[in-house]
């Protein structure tokens, strides 16, 4: 690099170039990060022998949600699980999935809350090369990840009413299109959702869609599931 390589450029254009290189690479250190979330820690691989998730409690709460869980799982239902946080959602969710005749496949996992809304649609549905800042090549997003199997999105309440949107028509469609693609692709996939929110006051508010999911599955708060 030669000393005097950008004494073509004013100030106003080097601060410009300064800024599009960082977005670029702060779009693609977050990406990188997300991309260690992909499946739940622990989950056994593709077609190995699943390893049962157990809910222990005795608690009349406890014992309605096992059968809940059993009835639910046997279907292909998408489910929002909504519980206190501590309360068990995502043990809940592993325990649906394992259950279900989707075991054998992926369940991959993404965390709405920890999620940047500036890749929030990207993460979900994946990119093509030159999307976006910091796009260098192509990515499945989640829901491709999970094609066959389950997604689990956590913290579903965290979500922009406009991603909810395109989630919702992924569930009624069964189709996503990556970000920068003009083509559709199918998938397959059941969604596991939860939240702490009290979804009732946040649909009034207008935060919710009502119509995104199929199925409210409650978990018992941590006293009444305890006794």
């Amino acid at each position: 690099m030669q000393p005097d390589q950008f004494d073509v450029f004013s100030d106003e254009e080097l601060r410009l170039i300064a800024a599009l290189a960082a977005g670029a690479l702060s779009n693609a250190l977050l990406i990188e990060q997300l991309e260690s979330q992909n499946m739940l820690p622990g989950d056994a691989a593709p077609f190995e022998a699943v390893k049962q998730t157990q809910m222990i409690g005795l608690s009349p709460g406890m014992t309605q949600l096992k059968k809940e869980i059993e009835i639910v799982a046997a279907s292909d239902l998408n489910v929002l699980i909504s519980g206190e946080t501590g309360t068990g959602k995502e043990l809940v969710a592993k325990a649906i999935h394992e259950a279900s005749p989707r075991a054998v496949n992926p369940l991959v996992y993404l965390n709405c809350a920890a999620l940047p809304e500036s890749v929030a649609e990207s993460e979900l549905f994946g990119h093509v090369k030159g999307a976006f800042t910091g796009a260098i090549s192509n990515r499945s997003g989640k829901f491709e990840m999970a094609d066959n199997g389950t997604l689990f999105l956590d913290e579903i309440g965290e979500l922009s009413l406009a991603l909810q949107a395109k989630l919702l028509r992924v569930l009624q469609y069964g189709d996503i299109q990556r970000v920068g693609d003009d083509r559709s692709l199918r998938v397959d996939v059941r969604v596991l959702a939860a939240t702490n929110r009290d979804l009732r006051e946040e649909v009034l508010a207008g935060r919710f869609r009502a119509r995104f999911v199929s199925s409210p599955e409650r978990v018992p708060t941590f006293g009444a599931a305890a006794a």
